[in-house]
């Protein structure tokens, strides 16, 4: 025959008999200053309220913080005519589209994405225009480190026309996106860019502006 036992309340034995279980007579339970371990860890279910301590461990790929900036919405950028890689600005033209997270732990990897609207125009040559847009990084704030994410140098958007010597233009949009382990606390992300073709082209961050985002995930 099973047995029952009825309870309102359990203190401990010594000390002060501090309440470490108690129940409100409708099966909910109160368990105070608890450590779970085992079993009871992976099936306990209900809200939790309260923070997850620093100790927490994360399933790997684990999205454990965002960081996010919106720059040059309804304002063009400073227009870019050297074919070689440069960082892109903003519509003063001094200020970057660049993005610094601080990370949590350094040993994890952060998803970098730049989301922008971009004008590339001008005179044609070979019957096209063309640009390329670029993530770069640095551990310094660019002060003497700088380095391509090399899979967004892939990013390039030309149009070919009928006319050798032609005008014109492409409005469009890019998203640059990449997985980096940087292995540094503050990692800075910034926008670079270069036309195609010789000389005679134009590129700038279009009224659209530029969206960067990083996602810090458990390695």
């Amino acid at each position: 025959m099973p047995s029952i036992i009825e309870v309102d309340t359990i203190k401990n034995k010594t000390g002060t008999q501090n309440t470490v279980l108690s129940t409100d007579g409708s099966g909910n339970v109160t368990i105070a200053n608890s450590t779970f371990n085992g079993a009871i860890a992976s099936s306990a279910t209900g809200t939790f309220s309260g923070t997850i301590g620093s100790n927490a461990t994360f399933p790997s790929d684990f999205a454990v913080k965002y960081t996010t900036s919106m720059v040059g919405n309804g304002v063009s950028g400073t227009i870019r005519t050297a074919s070689s890689n440069g960082e892109m600005l903003q519509s003063d033209g001094s200020s970057y589209f660049d993005i610094q997270p601080t990370m949590v732990n350094t040993s994890n990897s952060m998803i970098v994405t730049f989301t922008l609207g971009f004008d590339c125009y001008g005179t044609a040559s070979g019957n096209n225009i063309g640009c390329g847009l670029s993530i770069y990084w640095s551990n310094d704030n660019f002060s003497s480190h700088e380095a391509q994410l090399t899979s967004s140098q892939n990013h390039d958007f030309f149009f070919q026309g009928t006319s050798e010597s032609g005008y014109y233009a492409i409005y469009g949009q890019a998203v640059l996106a990449y997985k980096h382990s940087p292995s540094t606390s503050t990692p800075k992300y910034r926008l670079y860019g270069s036309v195609r073709h010789g000389s005679g082209r134009s590129l700038r961050v279009s009224q659209k502006g530029c969206f960067m985002q990083c996602i810090e995930i458990k390695a």
